[in-house]
């Protein structure tokens, strides 16, 4: 090919180019004017239109209507009474407050403005179903469908707790269902924030002061009637709390329970008896209300602040309880009632150790049957069973008096709460131990065997020197090493005393009170890895000082129990394959890796530092905790079939997963934007 065919060819390489552009370009233009939803966002004036009137209530009117701009229908609230300054700032506090919450289960607000004649609105979503009161008054919900509805209430008012928000009007009315499950709270008009944020540096003082209340010139009760706590009628009791709305979800179960409110009649009779706390029971109204519900939801409702529970996580984690099949910790469970749970939960088991004892039994008698054809034994152990009888009739007659049977029964009692007090060792419920074991002092001090246990005790309390005069009255030799009070403690000291309360199965919690004290982090360490030793012939263990933290590996273990990691700043654990359950014995305000692989962990608790979490073939039922973890970098999901992989895309800070083949969806593999490793 010569030049001038070349210079031919490359003119009408340029032209067909130029072509192509001025067509694109021209496409373009008529793409730009002809498109439906380009002009739509072009459009001026107002964006809400096709208003239609839903309901009105308190300070607001509420209608459905079109947002024009992204072509969906919505909900839109205005204020009824402008010209009232409180009013206007309730009405602008509450889509203030609704618009700070962001949760599942709160409804969201889309836009809070002015409209054209300067009145203030917020929008929020549509929400179509019904609200709780309205099921409730139909009936068609089993139980277990109203107490999954009842976790996610207090799963958003957990929330809204831990942003510092109080909602002070919990309700049925204000709960709505969908017909697909979701379950939305409203009406956060009367919420204001908690005074306990100030000091946890929850919100900025300014915008604390921001959504307080206007101040009235006189006191005013708001709420409603029935669902109102003790302190909210009679500030003299206390401030509001998150133990005020506590007491509101305790009337909510207690409604849901038996499908009617604990009080009634007129105001000031109500007022009195939410005051005094006179209500029927639920078991009352309805016998078939699962009695560790009906705990739960007494405790709940406590009129004094202080019995109820601490935090809306513990009533979750006592729901979870019955669900599972255990006592709930409100219910106080008889042993008899425990083994009733075990075998419920253990139904095979229970049948098969059933039929054995009877086998066992029938083998019995018939070896009797053989034993009293020997007619001189018989003689024999009935000479000695009547010797026995009238051995026991002179006995009685020696200990009827009034004040040996007072002492008897005493002692009896006490050592019931000698028996709670063994239980709460055992399961590591050291909240416990001190109310039983004061208890059983209280009513039997003169009892050799209450009076040894609490030498212990008060040796595993630290108070030495008390302890040792307690165990000397009981006639019970220690070591002169123990020392007279907790200034004198040094490891070596505190290895010796572990060892005299190995016995009574006393060294974890006595060890535990000695990582209360103010210790540097390499005795505390060492006082760490002493407790995980303790009552145990083997232990794998590797603990190790990282970065002015400590590094722990327990995996491989039967142990239920760490230890005492609260007290220690733990920031990197390894628990795989022990039987581990309970998230509320973790460190989680401090751990920044976990690995809990093949362990028995069944949900997680909030924490600000953990990136790293190895959740390999672990018992979790509840991977929606995982979005307690807003700093979580890398995951490891195998052997977790159940585990829900749009989850993964609602962690904000994940860097990293690895999962198996089976969890690998289409959706994630388009969405995702972490790092897959998929074995």
């Amino acid at each position: 090919m010569n030049e001038e065919q070349k210079t031919e060819v490359e003119e009408q390489e340029d032209a067909l180019i130029d072509g192509l552009c001025d067509l694109f370009h021209e496409v373009t233009e008529i793409y730009n004017s002809k498109s439906d939803l380009l002009s739509s966002l072009k459009k001026e004036g107002e964006r809400y239109s096709d208003k239609e009137f839903l309901a009105e209530g308190g300070m607001k009117r509420i209608y459905k209507c079109r947002d024009l701009q992204s072509d969906r229908l919505v909900a839109m609230a205005e204020l009824l009474d402008s010209k009232s300054g409180e009013a206007l700032n309730d009405f602008l506090r509450e889509a203030r407050i609704n618009a700070y919450l962001q949760h599942p289960n709160i409804v969201p607000v889309y836009e809070v403005g002015l409209s054209s004649d300067n009145s203030p609105f917020f929008t929020m979503k549509l929400i179509e179903g019904k609200n709780l009161g309205e099921i409730l008054e139909e009936g068609d919900y089993s139980l277990n469908q109203l107490i999954s509805i009842y976790m996610k209430c207090c799963e958003a008012i957990a929330y809204a707790h831990s942003k510092g928000i109080l909602h002070l009007d919990l309700k049925p009315e204000n709960i709505s269902v969908s017909d697909y499950g979701e379950v939305l709270i409203c009406d956060w008009g009367i919420s204001e924030p908690s005074t306990e944020i100030l000091r946890n540096n929850v919100l900025a003082e300014e915008d604390f002061y921001k959504l307080l209340p206007m101040l009235k010139s006189e006191r005013s009760i708001r709420g409603s009637l029935a669902y109102l706590s003790p302190e909210q009628i009679d500030q003299k009791l206390g401030e509001k709390s998150a133990r005020t709305d506590i007491y509101a979800l305790g009337v909510l179960l207690y409604k849901i329970l038996t499908k009617r409110e604990p009080f009634s009649g007129r105001k000031e009779q109500v007022f009195d008896k939410i005051t005094k706390g006179e209500y029927s029971s639920p078991t009352d109204l309805s016998p078939d209300v699962p009695k560790s519900l009906e705990a739960v939801c007494l405790k709940a409702m406590s009129c004094d602040k202080l019995e109820r529970y601490e935090s809306v996580d513990e009533i979750l984690n006592e729901i979870e309880r019955f669900q599972h099949g255990y006592a709930t910790k409100a219910e106080e469970a008889s042993v008899w009632d425990l083994v009733v749970l075990l075998c419920k939960r253990n139904k095979l088991s229970c049948l098969v150790s059933g039929i054995s004892f009877i086998i066992i039994c029938l083998l019995i008698i018939y070896s009797f049957s053989e034993i009293k054809k020997s007619e001189s034994l018989a003689v024999q152990q009935k000479n000695k069973a009547i010797a026995s009888k009238n051995e026991a009739m002179e006995l009685y007659t020696k200990l009827k008096s009034e004040q040996v049977l007072k002492l008897e029964m005493a002692s009896k009692a006490a050592k019931k709460y000698l028996e709670n007090f063994n239980n709460a060792v055992y399961f590591r419920n050291f909240s416990s131990i001190q109310k039983s074991m004061d208890i059983a002092w209280s009513l039997a001090a003169h009892d050799q065997q209450v009076q040894s246990k609490y030498g212990y005790y008060l040796i595993s309390r630290l108070k030495f020197d008390e302890g040792k005069k307690i165990l000397e009255q009981a006639g019970v030799s220690f070591s002169d090493t123990i020392p007279d009070n907790e200034d004198l403690l040094d490891f070596e000291a505190i290895s010796r005393v572990s060892q005299f309360l190995a016995k009574q199965k006393l060294s974890v919690y006595f060890l535990h009170n000695c990582l209360l004290l103010d210790w540097p982090i390499d005795q505390q360490v060492k006082i760490l890895e002493l407790q995980i030793k303790s009552n145990r012939s083997k232990c794998n263990l590797d603990i190790q000082l990282i970065d002015g933290g400590v590094f722990l590996d327990i995996s491989n273990n039967s142990m239920g129990f760490p230890g005492s990691l609260k007290t220690v700043n733990i920031k990197s654990l390894d628990i795989s394959n022990t039987n581990i359950s309970k998230p509320d014995f973790l460190p989680w305000s401090t751990l920044e890796t976990l690995n809990a692989s093949g362990s028995e962990l069944r949900t997680f608790r909030e924490s600000a530092k953990l990136k790293r979490l190895i959740i390999r073939g672990c018992k979790s039922t509840n991977f929606n905790s995982l979005k307690k973890l807003p700093k979580l970098e890398y995951l490891d999901i195998r052997d977790n079939p159940s585990f829900p992989s749009q989850l993964l895309l609602q962690l904000p800070s994940l860097k990293e997963v690895t999962m198996d083949h089976s969890q690998l969806t289409e959706k994630l593999k388009k969405k995702a934007k972490f790092k897959i490793a998929v074995y």
